[in-house]
């Protein structure tokens, strides 16, 4: 359902020069006389012997972290810190991939968002879902550099067992690691870049490539960004290239994050006013509605909260499909500010944010040696590529953030740490597009806050071919593929359904039958969802009994998730 957080960009610049420029040559004439052949090219000649010699070891290991059961298989390969010097320092790459119920036609490699989200920590969740439905692929998560388990990039003087943090990074650590180790080490810092990363990925699939087995490549949110640098430099090395909920280098920009998330959120308020029961409730108008009760919060009503908990609040609850009409159901009760209703919002409150609320980046539960989401990663991306040059001014993004209805404050932190940050030069892919003909399904939701549309459609305009095939689904949050529900339960999400058949034969549009069963938002909210968050029967109105929530396994398994992740701050930015 993610999308979640996640994710945006890494730098470098190609190696050996004259082998590319050949060998794209003649990958580009082979793809233009072959528009609708899958077949893979080989790039081992842009490696040396030594290094396409090593092999993948696989070992037995837990799907999901901590989990009871060796029902996976991991490997740890290492690349070079710097392929434009491949002889120098070697750092390590996590992966995990599921076991193929039957002889393996096809690997997916899958990329996760942030910057900063590792895909071996994340992607499980979900993993198991994809073999079933897929039983003959494997599906691959393949960390980003300097996150999960892979050589992780941070500032070591900053990393302590103690405090309230633990190995999470506060801001004032973040600041005096900038001023410190960051510009110290800056050599080092800049190796951390999408550039490298892709390279780690292509390097990967030379390394597993076997005959008869195609190899996909899926990105999410930051993560499409990724796959997209990956398939600049290695144009059809893979068979097909998903980005799912895009965000492109160029096209999307990190210091308009807030601003630009309100485009899901007033979807889904106008989606309240088609629907009769949400419409009364909010005047007919649930967007004015909304922004009536932002001015008058902001001037002193319902004072038991500040404007910038519920955006954030708002925001937390909007991303996530299966409880985004909560976030409606918020703002109406903000509106009338009963002492009933102010006991509802703080038990909703309590719910989502527990005793983390005002440590949004605080990460618990995981082995020290894991963040999932790596700040100083995000950081140095983000800065480095995803944000406008020159920067906006603190004072611009605070002053513009006061009048918006959601948001987390990423546009204030990213105009805040622009300025000391060593950011590094920006290469020769930054801010253009994929320009051949190679396998592209691109993928986003109309109800996406992270990436919306009004970003993604930037990039499904510039990347135009034959065998490029786009799909806007109709109130899907951010992460498309598990975001897209459907009315019968028990079904895949749309999005998957989708992916999964188009990566059986990346030439041909899926049909997408499912595309007529969307689940609409319910503003209808279930009883038992009522009483999990606002601790009473009934999400709009008081007087309802206190009741204890009775949800089904798989229910009380989506929504331990989703809280965790929120607890954790990780929203994955994208």
């Amino acid at each position: 359902m993610k999308k979640y957080f996640i994710y945006i960009v890494l730098l470098g610049i190609i190696f050996f020069s004259c082998e590319n420029e050949k060998n794209n040559t003649v990958n580009n004439s082979n793809n233009t006389n072959n528009n609708n052949d899958k077949s893979e090219i080989s790039y081992v000649e842009m490696f040396s012997n030594e290094q396409i010699s090593q092999e993948i070891e696989w070992y037995p290991c837990p799907l999901t972290e901590g989990g009871p059961e060796n029902n996976a298989l991991c490997a740890d390969f290492s690349v070079p810190l710097d392929w434009n010097d491949p002889e120098n320092q070697l750092i390590s790459i996590r992966v995990k991939k599921t076991i193929a119920l039957r002889e393996v036609k096809r690997t997916v490699v899958m990329l996760q968002g942030g910057p900063g989200g590792s895909s071996t920590i994340d992607f499980p969740y979900y993993m198991p879902e994809m073999a079933l439905l897929d039983p003959e692929a494997e599906f691959i998560a393949f960390d980003h550099r300097g996150t999960g388990y892979s050589t992780f990039l941070t500032c070591p003087s900053a990393v302590s067992t103690e405090g309230p943090y633990g190995r999470a990074i506060s801001e004032d650590e973040i600041t005096e690691c900038i001023q410190g180790e960051l510009i110290e080490n800056k050599e080092w810092l800049e190796k951390f870049n999408i550039t490298n990363a892709s390279k780690d990925l292509g390097y990967f699939i030379e390394l597993i490539r076997k005959d008869g087995i195609r190899n996909h490549v899926y990105g999410v949110s930051y993560g499409s960004s990724w796959a997209h640098r990956y398939a600049q430099i290695f144009p059809n090395q893979a068979s097909s290239v998903t980005l799912d909920s895009m965000c492109l280098v160029g096209a999307c920009f990190l210091d308009d994050y807030d601003v630009n998330s309100e485009t899901g959120f007033v979807n889904l308020l106008k989606e309240c006013n088609e629907n009769q029961m949400c419409s009364q409730k909010m005047g007919g108008d649930a967007v004015s509605h909304v922004r009536d009760t932002l001015d008058n919060l902001k001037s002193g009503h319902c004072n038991s909260f500040d404007a910038d908990t519920i955006r954030y609040l708002t925001f937390s609850l909007a991303i996530q499909k299966s409880i985004s009409s909560l976030s409606v159901a918020l703002w109406y009760r903000l509106a009338r500010c009963s002492s009933e209703d102010i006991t509802a919002i703080n038990n909703l409150i309590a719910t989502v944010f527990g005793q983390k609320k005002n440590n949004p980046l605080h990460i618990d539960n995981l082995p020290l040696d894991v963040i999932q989401l790596n700040y100083i990663l995000f950081l140095n991306i983000a800065v480095s590529e995803m944000i406008h040059s020159p920067a906006y001014s603190v004072d611009y993004v605070s002053e513009r953030y006061e009048d918006l209805l959601t948001g987390v404050k990423l546009d204030y932190r990213l105009s805040q740490r622009a300025s000391p940050w060593p950011v590094y030069e920006k290469d020769e892919w930054y801010g253009k597009f994929a320009e051949t003909n190679r396998n592209f399904l691109l993928l986003n939701g109309t109800h996406d806050l992270q990436t919306p549309e009004n970003v993604s459609s930037i990039s499904v305009s510039k990347l135009q071919g034959e065998n490029h095939f786009s799909f806007l689904i109709p109130w899907a949050n951010h992460g498309v593929l598990w975001s897209s529900e459907v009315e019968t339960r028990g079904r895949p999400g749309c999005g998957l359904s989708i992916f999964l058949e188009y990566i059986k034969d990346p030439s041909r549009k899926p049909s997408a039958p499912c595309m007529d069963e969307l689940k609409r938002p319910d503003f209808n909210i279930p009883e038992n969802y009522a009483a999990y968050f606002f601790g009473t029967s009934d999400a709009w109105e008081n007087g309802g009994k206190l009741v204890e929530p009775e949800l089904d396994k798989e229910t009380a398994k989506t929504f331990k998730y989703i809280i965790s992740k929120i607890r954790a701050g990780y929203f994955s930015p994208i």
